[in-house]
């Protein structure tokens, strides 16, 4: 994973971010998450070096 300094902060983020708008769904409905998919597909991003997400 390639990363760049965040503003005056000087932490390091990953150049590729996560965004959670678009999870995984029970039922085709928008509104119920398939939080075990969620999981396994948000920990795989980790495991891999993303540190920069978009949580809405």
């Amino acid at each position: 994973m390639l990363y760049r300094k965040l503003g005056q902060t000087k932490k390091s983020v990953s150049i590729l971010g996560f965004d959670t708008m678009r999870l995984p769904t029970l039922e085709g409905d928008n509104s119920k998450a398939d939080k075990e998919k969620a999981a396994y597909i948000i920990r795989y991003a980790i495991d891999r070096g993303v540190n920069y997400t978009l949580f809405k």
